[in-house]
């Protein structure tokens, strides 16, 4: 299941951090800032990764900054990732997927924790399909009593605020994450059904179905990020399953599958369900008056344009999520801590919803700067392609989407010619995720001398007050 060259890496290198992990998950951690390189006894291989290196620094910051508002505790964490759906190539595309730990051997991405509500979506979407349902058919929100066959004791699921609404509809249930409601819908759909489409999707990682009861409802069975994530792309996708490209190796697109498991082979689409299905799932979870009932006029999903999103808390606030989708972008934010244990309150709104509110901000501001400024994975970079100047080694900038190739010379110098507009403006030069200048310039026209700059890829970074511009170019030799 996975490419020779990483096996191959990894019997080399012997490297007991990853011994804990599978391959996949070590290409993730190489990929998380820019492509990676893999030099090998038998083999060279270059990943062009997809990764978004300016979206993924910005939102390391908005994770930091956040977790400082959610609570002090320095060992809760925030992980992201964010999936595009190009609309030409109609596919998946991976552009963040990053965290703000410092132990970079660990996984957050592909973990098993405890989904909290973010799963009802999926179970509404079944009984819509299975019991011919539909948004507002009547549920009752009252308190009942389940007998729990594994545990022979009677189950009584409660709601996250202890109340109770009655009899209402299976949208006023979804949108609010209403518990008991979903638990009632598992109790009609029959408790294998919902087990039997996780296992059926690739959610691998499931005990036996004599293990859970009707709490797999409400998450119990637990799901990783990358699980989640493409789950949710059934949302973007219309009840499609398209697997998430994570790069380029030569002319071969590398795909990440929901098990965690890579592929140089196209993985096959699957409906899941129908078009109409997911249209009324998203026009539950689009519609902000009716989440105001539980989560209030003033809330981390209440924005004056359209957003797609669904909250999650798992027991005892050991795991806060949210994913959602604004445009043709997807994201997922957990937050939570490494031991497993519970923080001080923090549900799905106002731990993982607070970071989703400001990457969905960042990304409305964002939405004009093309990714392929960063990484152009379509068309590998080739020597033949290379813009070299000997004389001079002058380029001019800004100029978006170019790629600019130098054969550096002993010196390694680079001039930049800045043509710009108002002043002042700042330019930052970054190597991979190090900057390396910084400077704030009060001429219209100027020039920069770069000294001994090295091989490897560089990105330009031009700010006038809110706007921005942006260039790469890379060195080789």
């Amino acid at each position: 299941m996975y490419p020779e060259f990483l096996l191959e890496k990894l019997a080399d290198e012997k490297k007991y951090q990853y011994q804990q992990f599978y391959p996949g998950f070590y290409l993730i951690n190489c990929l998380k800032n820019l492509d990676c390189r893999f030099i090998n006894t038998h083999s060279d291989v270059k990943i062009h990764s997809t990764i978004n290196y300016f979206w993924t620094k910005k939102i390391q910051s908005i994770i930091q900054q956040e977790l400082n508002y959610i609570d002090k505790d320095d060992s809760i964490i925030g992980s992201v990732i964010v999936l595009e759906k190009e609309k030409n190539q109609n596919q998946n595309i991976l552009r963040v997927i990053t965290n703000n730990t410092q132990e970079n051997y660990y996984d957050t991405f592909t973990k098993v924790r405890l989904a909290g509500s973010t799963l009802k979506p999926f179970l509404y979407a079944l009984a819509f399909e299975k019991l011919s349902y539909n948004e507002n058919t009547m549920i009752e929100d009252v308190p009942k009593k389940y007998y729990d066959e594994i545990n022979h004791v009677l189950y009584m699921p409660k709601n996250h605020d202890n109340k109770y609404l009655g009899n209402i509809t299976i949208k006023e249930a979804l949108s609010n994450s209403r518990n008991i409601p979903a638990v009632e819908i598992l109790y009609r759909l029959k408790k294998d059904t919902f087990y039997d489409f996780l296992y059926s999707l690739g959610i691998d990682h499931l005990k036996s179905k004599d293990h859970y009861n009707l709490s797999i409802a409400l998450g119990t069975a637990g799901i990783t990020q990358i699980q989640l994530s493409y789950l949710y792309s059934l949302l973007l996708n219309d009840g499609i399953l398209k697997p998430i490209t994570i790069g380029k190796i030569d002319d071969n697109l590398l795909y990440l599958d929901i098990s965690h498991h890579l592929a140089t082979h196209k993985i096959q689409e699957r409906v899941v369900f129908s078009k109409e299905t997911i249209n009324k799932i998203n026009s539950i979870l689009v519609d902000n008056d009716l989440r105001r009932i539980s989560f209030g006029r003033r809330n981390f999903m209440d924005f004056n344009f359209p957003i797609i999103a669904k909250t999650g808390t798992s027991y005892n606030y050991r795991d806060s999520w949210i994913v959602g989708i604004v445009d043709h972008y997807l994201i997922c934010v957990w937050v939570g801590k490494l031991k497993e244990v519970p923080m001080l309150g923090v549900s799905g709104i106002n731990g993982a919803g607070r970071i989703f509110y400001q990457i969905v901000k960042f990304l409305k501001q964002n939405k004009s700067i093309e990714e392929k400024t960063f990484q152009d994975y379509k068309k590998p970079f080739t020597k033949s392609d290379a813009f070299t100047n000997r004389d001079t080694r002058e380029i001019e900038f800004p100029k978006n989407n170019q790629k600019i190739f130098l054969e550096p010379s002993k010196e390694s110098n680079l001039i930049i010619k800045l043509k710009c507009f108002e002043v002042p403006f700042m330019l930052v030069l970054y190597n991979k995720e190090k900057e390396i200048f910084k400077n704030y310039f009060h001429h219209s026209e100027t020039y920069v001398k770069f000294r001994d700059l090295k091989k490897g890829q560089y990105t330009l970074i031009l700010k006038h007050k809110n706007e921005t511009k942006i260039s790469t170019f890379q060195i080789i030799e």
